[in-house]
């Protein structure tokens, strides 16, 4: 792998994964050091380190805000990690999320992802509204994956009901269950 750091093109012995682009030409990546991963920010002139510890971090996503979010894997759980444009900030310090995936970020900062939570066997999707974190899914015993959001903080994700997926969607202020057939959706 070679890098280009703004001067010269220099040979590195880790590779870069999973780079990832906004509208203005922003990329956001994930680079293997060694003893982990670290987060790098391309802002169309210069690149910033956004993270820098032994822990993997993926799964990144940016908005055209330049907006980063990405998922910390330290040894015992996982974090949902948040770039504001200035600090980083980790969402879900206080939850205990065995797993997480699936992370999509909308152009207000607002974030979903579904977990798999080891404790109560349960998988769950979760809202980042900008000011909070919200469990959408705990109130029911689906396995509730892949999770997306637009830029009206609306949630759409499926949900395994027992004998196939369902459609539903998260508009705001209330979910409603969108397909109720015999097919998995």
């Amino acid at each position: 792998n070679y890098f280009w750091d703004g001067k010269d093109i220099v040979e590195k012995p880790f590779g870069d994964f999973s780079p990832k682009l906004n509208d203005n030409g922003w990329i956001v990546w994930s680079e293997k050091d060694g003893s982990g991963s670290e987060i790098f920010l391309y802002n169309g002139s210069t690149i910033k380190q956004l993270t820098d510890n032994d822990f993997y971090e993926e799964g990144q996503v940016i908005n055209n805000h330049g907006h980063v979010a990405w998922i910390r894997n330290p040894p015992e759980n996982t974090d949902i990690m948040f770039y504001d444009g200035s600090d980083v900030i980790n969402l879900t310090e206080s939850l205990n999320i065995t797993y997480s995936c699936y992370l999509r970020i909308n152009n207000k900062g607002q974030l979903t992802w579904y977990d798999y939570n080891s404790s109560d066997q349960d998988h769950d999707v979760y809202l980042y509204d900008g000011s909070n974190v919200i469990n959408l899914t705990k109130e029911n015993d689906l396995i509730d994956q892949a999770s997306e959001i637009n830029n009206h903080g609306h949630v759409v994700y499926h949900g395994d009901d027992g004998s196939d997926f369902e459609i539903f969607l998260y508009n705001g202020t209330k979910t409603e269950q969108i397909t109720y057939n015999e097919y998995n959706d």
